[in-house]
């Protein structure tokens, strides 16, 4: 171990990688948008960062629901007020591109500072952490302002581990505010650092998880949606978050069966196979996000059961907690052996491990090709010109695929709501106003994934119902009027 901080010329190296790895992370995602690939979540937040820039309640029509009644989001104001003088998915793409990369600073101080590891050891953990599937798909899954939790957990274990108080609570008040569920993580943080013995900063730290979980479950987030709807993902063992807890208690069994399925091993061997498992070596360091894992695992929510998306940015951060915290391990074993084999040999496997799974797992990887999306066809110049066609303030009601061309407008619609399957949480509007003012139909008949024949059917009834007129129809794209001035005909 060392107690003397990386300084100097040394800190040129996580700083470039961190530099390089913001640049391909900022890239693909820009492809991604570029190619309208972006859907749900990149126009929810696009949406909400429009309302909030413009002085508004973030009350994202396409979700039915408040900002802040969905997940407790602090950290997204601050991003939001950006894009009153920025373009929206860009500058929100290179906030997420950034805090993702920024994770590789507290790493490479967490593993030069506390765990003593010389520089090729720590240069093969950063660069593991670069290549790392989790969070390259993270990135790539639209935006989700939780990927702040990465850095700010990693620089929470940082300053505990170095005994720096001040900037410690700082990173934990950055990680409380991504997500009310990254309290449960910042509770358990708390658990851990009293089982080292740090008592004080650990009950104050559990103290702080507990209290935020409570505020924002049962008043911050109720009072936005008029109930916590998150407890929805774990509908199969009750309606609220008490029935919850009960079923769960009284069938631990049916709870362990549901937990333990070859889908979950899958996801496990996922998030550790890169690292190869090395955070075994150190598992009281997985202990804080173990928890938040186990409710991700049991949830319905089909997405948490993979590495494909947000739900993930705990995990990575204390997976490379409890690796850096284990490769002392690894190169004490391999001291007596560098007689035959050269001492930067762990952190060169580590390394290469990560570029493997990278290729296999990630969905930005040279398998998958992304710099292909550099060019758009001909569907892609429809959507884009039929987004061109529909008036800035227009309140529109739209398919998945158009969302991203039209969010920035206090009124957009998931179709066919708001006629059907509008399952608003606390809307202040009633639904025969929301029914009367929309504008446009915005459709996107070719992508499949999202145009399937119950949405074909609604819209043979929405137009019957509202006489709405085809004023475009392009390569599977179509607009309708359902205003007397409607836009001209595509």
């Amino acid at each position: 171990m060392t107690d003397a901080p990386p300084r100097g010329r040394e800190w040129a190296l996580p700083l470039a990688l961190a530099g390089a790895t913001f640049a391909w992370l900022y890239l693909v995602a820009m492809l991604r948008a570029y190619t309208l690939l972006g859907g749900y979540d990149l126009a929810t937040f696009s949406q909400a960062a429009w309302l909030i820039s413009s002085g508004e309640a973030p009350f994202v029509t396409i979700r039915g629901l408040h900002l802040l009644g969905d997940h407790a989001y602090p950290i997204f104001y601050p991003m939001a007020w950006l894009t009153w003088v920025l373009p929206t998915v860009p500058t929100l793409l290179a906030v997420q591109a950034a805090a993702l990369a920024a994770g590789i600073v507290p790493l490479w101080a967490l593993a030069r500072r506390v765990a003593g590891l010389g520089v090729p050891a720590a240069a093969g953990l950063c660069v593991a952490y670069a290549a790392y599937p989790a969070l390259h798909n993270v990135n790539f899954f639209d935006f989700h302002p939780e990927v702040v939790a990465v850095p700010a957990l990693l620089g929470a274990v940082l300053f505990a581990l170095t005994d720096r108080w001040w900037p410690y609570a700082g990173c934990v008040a950055l990680a409380l505010a991504c997500r009310e569920d990254i309290s449960l993580v910042v509770l358990f943080l708390g658990v851990l650092l009293a089982l080292q013995g740090r008592r004080r900063a650990g009950v104050v730290t559990m103290a702080a998880g507990f209290a935020w979980l409570v505020l924002t479950t049962q008043v911050i987030q109720p009072h936005f949606a008029g109930t916590f709807v998150q407890a929805a993902f774990l509908e199969r063992y009750g309606d609220g978050i008490g029935e919850i807890v009960v079923t769960m208690a009284g069938d631990p069994v049916a709870v362990l069966g549901d937990l333990f399925t070859a889908q979950n091993a899958f996801f496990v061997a996922a998030m550790l196979a890169p690292v190869l498992f090395l955070p075994l070596l150190a598992p009281s360091y997985l202990l804080p996000v173990v928890p938040l894992e186990i409710l991700y695992l049991l949830s319905s929510r089909a997405t948490a059961h993979t590495i494909e998306a947000q739900y993930t940015v705990s995990a990575i951060a204390m997976v490379f907690v409890a690796t850096t915290m284990a490769l002392p391990k690894v190169c004490a074993w391999w001291a007596p052996r560098r007689k035959t084999l050269p001492s930067w040999a762990p952190a060169v496997a580590l390394a290469a491990a990560a570029v493997v799974s990278h290729t296999a797992l990630a969905n930005d990887s040279v398998l998958t090709r992304p710099w292909g999306m550099r060019s758009r066809d001909g569907v892609d110049q429809a959507r884009l010109a039929a987004a061109e066609l529909i008036p800035p303030d227009a309140a529109v009601s739209g398919t998945d695929r158009m969302w991203p061309l039209v969010a920035e407008r206090r009124t957009l619609y998931n179709f066919p709501s708001p006629w059907e399957r509008y399952e608003a949480s606390n809307d202040p509007i009633p639904v025969e106003v929301r029914r009367a003012e929309v504008d446009y139909l915005l459709v996107d008949t070719v992508d499949r994934a999202q145009w399937d024949p119950g949405r074909a059917e609604a819209l043979e009834r929405i137009v019957r119902q509202t006489g709405a007129r085809l004023v475009f129809d392009r390569a599977g794209i179509r607009v309708y009027a359902l205003t007397p001035g409607g836009a001209g005909t595509g």
